[in-house]
């Protein structure tokens, strides 16, 4: 993540971080980096939070220059209808938890797993895809596959390989005979190697 470093004067705000707004849905996980930073969190309970955080860009870090010192702010006015604040110190943490998060492979949570069963009488299989939400270019992806019956009870279980390398973003798609006596499937990414990443967030 590339953070463009610029200082704003006259109690004008500017957005920082190459990455443009941060989604509704990974907003709790920058509070919770920037609260390990050092961020101090401060709830909207009086005029001026509560015009700071009208005003303020939502889901943004911005700088302002106060007392000749440069003050860092992240608005949330959805979840926590709070500010959180940190000087060059905090924000200078901050950076680095974001890079060091940046540099972890996926976990399998990155990945969602689509089927549907063939219904070729002679040889039952099931056809699948498997997405890759990560910003990691993966190989060798590894499933499980666990046949389930009318109960959600396991009845056999099996494994499969994604074919090919799955780029950010991308899927790619998976074939394997059905499992005898389940109905349904569980499906999980239970390894995979990476090819290359992280990709830059603004590149997605």
């Amino acid at each position: 993540m590339r953070i463009r470093h610029v200082l704003v004067f006259a109690a004008a705000l500017l957005t920082l971080s190459g990455c443009a707004a941060i989604r509704r849905h990974e907003a709790g996980s920058t509070e919770q980096l920037l609260a390990a930073a050092g961020f101090q969190t401060r709830p909207a309970d009086n005029p001026e939070r509560v015009h700071d955080l009208a005003v303020m860009p939502p889901l943004k870090i911005v700088a302002r220059n106060q007392d000749n010192d440069v003050r860092y702010t992240f608005a949330d006015p959805y979840k926590c209808r709070c500010l959180y604040v940190g000087g060059s110190k905090e924000y200078l943490a901050y950076q680095r938890l974001v890079t060091d998060q940046d540099q972890r492979p996926p976990a399998p949570e990155a990945f969602r797993v689509s089927w549907q069963q063939e219904t070729d009488p002679v040889s039952p299989r099931i056809e699948g895809r498997v997405h890759n939400e990560s910003r990691f270019r993966v190989t060798d992806v590894r499933l499980q596959v666990e046949g389930l019956d009318a109960g959600s009870r396991p009845v056999g279980r099996t494994f499969a390989w994604a074919f090919g390398d799955i780029a950010p973003g991308e899927d790619t798609s998976f074939v394997i005979e059905a499992v005898p006596g389940a109905v349904t499937y569980q499906i999980t990414v239970v390894s995979y190697d990476v090819v290359s990443g992280p990709m830059p967030l603004e590149a997605r």
